[in-house]
């Protein structure tokens, strides 16, 4: 078996720093700004389609929602009416029995209508969390899916955002939104109708005020929108932040920037706050406007009613039922405020789920790809090979060589000339934008990823553990089977099985979790070579660094 090595100068030239080879020190210039921070349209029918087909597999829950709302409604109409029988019939004519009667059905309407409510409640709840399941279930699967380079441009902050907290947010759309508004649409169907039966000159002088609640609903949903968008906007900002600062801490502090990042952090926070301030206002001024326009209704009521009822055009139990009746009437729109807000907040979510969905991956198997390397085939090939993170910065340029099974081959040269770059071109991280790699004698790009990435063993630069013991963290490349051949040979890897790894890079050393890759790497069957990216100034620059912080 031979060895070799390979100057860095032979694959690279040095243009400028390589992305991602070293690590991050947070957000320690300027709070990260992306794309998506753009919107389009407060509601878009598309979203809104689109939507349904995710809805479509638990539609029986909205059938029978559906089929609840006008039973509901019926027996919200029904209870002044019961009032104005209880009034005319036997208040005012003194008939205890049959007011014992209309007692009794009013009590049993109660009954029924929260029986209902419950019911409900119950069936959209259940569709709210379904729905989120499955969309957290989706855009988990297609972040898994997206490429090395999706996530060097996409902070985990906001992705996080988009898989939590947008998710909730249409769960809040079924669970308050959209169906409560439905049931609110056939309320005020029954209400118009039954105003207009009772007196249909007392019913246009309550609907005269319709007219002043139209143009405020409308002035303030546009506020509404713009607020709100500001508040998601915000506040994926400050996750994104907060993700990369408390990520990036060691070298914050290394750095003594917390004073900075504590400024940094204190803005972003502040503009939330005011967002969040502006945002409840315009929803206090629409529920007071509503409830002041109601106020206003009631009063014409008792003027121009009360002189009906004396004039005997008007009972004065249909007085008092058309006074229940009017507060139904502004108490849905009273709560349009809130309900716009949360339809407002699934909207938004909406738009930047599917926008998120809609990211195809920059890298993707064919779709009969291979499984086998090419018998008698180059280990690993690179033919005139360029690549760039951005533009045409080029990390490699024309850079051709050729390693021969049982070759051993050092990629030696400062950080930065792209030997980790290499080694993700091996694997497919990113695909080359010029000439070809070749990994058993087919390019990369035929290959299927799964059996490509098992096919070459990793053992990465940057140290991470996942939270769990270290027999936990062997499986996660190795399997079931790797543990148990390991505890079967009583293999010295260095910690006990039921150690606790931790979730951070420091709860360990470096070596013990190289390790562990090293142990991953060896599943059955064995990959065909490994590779282990390595700067060996890096020890010398982090040990410079601290002393000249000294």
């Amino acid at each position: 078996m031979s060895n070799r090595e390979v100057s860095g100068a032979e694959t690279a030239r040095p243009r400028r720093s390589e992305a991602r080879e070293g690590g991050s020190a947070g957000a320690i210039s300027r709070p990260p700004q992306t794309d998506d921070e753009v919107l389009g349209k407060a509601y878009d029918q598309r979203l809104m389609r689109r939507l349904w087909v995710m809805v479509r597999p638990h539609r029986r829950l909205i059938y029978l929602s559906l089929f609840l709302f006008p039973s509901i409604a019926g027996l919200e109409l029904l209870q002044p009416w019961l009032v104005k029988i209880a009034i005319d019939r036997h208040i005012l004519a003194g008939d205890w029995p049959g007011l014992s009667r209309v007692a009794v059905a009013y009590l049993a309407c109660l009954l029924g209508l929260y029986a209902l409510r419950v019911a409900v409640s119950f069936l959209t709840q259940t569709l709210g969390q379904r729905v989120m399941y499955d969309l957290r279930i989706a855009l988990f699967a297609h972040l898994q899916r997206q490429d090395a380079a999706f996530f060097d441009r996409s902070p985990v902050g906001r992705l996080m955002t988009r898989v939590l907290t947008d998710v909730e947010a249409i769960n809040e759309l079924f669970a308050s939104g959209a169906m409560a508004v439905l049931s609110d649409v056939l309320t005020l169907g029954g209400i118009v109708v039954l105003m207009l039966f009772l007196n249909w000159e007392l019913a246009l002088v309550t609907f005269a005020l319709v007219p002043v609640l139209g143009f405020g609903a409308a002035y303030f949903r546009v506020k509404a929108r713009d607020s709100y968008r500001a508040v998601r906007t915000r506040l994926a900002r400050l996750n994104a932040f907060l993700q990369e600062s408390l990520q990036g801490m060691a070298v914050i502090q290394l750095f003594a920037r917390e004073q900075r990042e504590a400024e940094l952090f204190g803005r972003l926070n502040a503009d939330l706050r005011r967002a969040q301030f502006r945002s409840t206002t315009f929803d206090a001024l629409l529920y007071a406007g509503v409830e002041a326009v109601g106020s206003m209704g009631v009063a014409l009521l008792l003027w121009y009613g009360g002189g009906q009822v004396m004039q005997k055009a008007l009972t004065f139990g249909g007085l008092v039922a058309f006074l229940e009746y009017t507060a139904r009437f502004f108490l849905p729109i009273r709560d349009l405020g809130a309900k716009y807000t949360v339809m407002q907040a699934a909207t938004v979510a909406a738009e930047r789920i599917f926008g998120l969905l809609d990211t195809d991956p920059g890298v993707c198997a064919p779709a009969a790809g291979a499984h086998e390397a090419m018998p008698g085939a180059a280990a690993v090939e690179f033919r005139n090979v360029w690549f760039a993170y951005q533009g045409e910065e080029w990390v490699l340029r024309d850079c051709s060589f050729t390693v021969a099974p049982g070759e051993r081959v050092a990629l030696v040269g400062p950080t930065g000339e792209g030997k980790s770059t290499i080694v993700r071109l091996m694997i497919r991280g990113y695909d080359v934008s010029r000439g070809q790699v070749l990994v058993g004698g087919r390019d990369v790009r035929e290959w299927d990823l799964h059996a490509l990435r098992r096919h070459v063993g990793v053992i990465p630069q940057e140290v991470f553990l996942f939270t769990g013991t270290v027999a936990e963290n062997l499986r996660v490349g190795a399997g079931e089977a790797l543990w148990t051949a390991l505890c079967a040979r009583r293999a010295p890897i260095g910690w006990s099985p039921r150690s606790r790894a931790g979730s951070t890079r420091w709860s360990v050393s470096a070596g013990r979790t190289s390790r562990r890759d090293s142990v991953s790497c060896w599943p059955s069957p064995a990959p065909s070579f490994i590779i282990r990216p390595f700067s060996p100034s890096t020890r010398q620059r982090r040990a410079w660094i601290r002393n000249r912080k000294r």
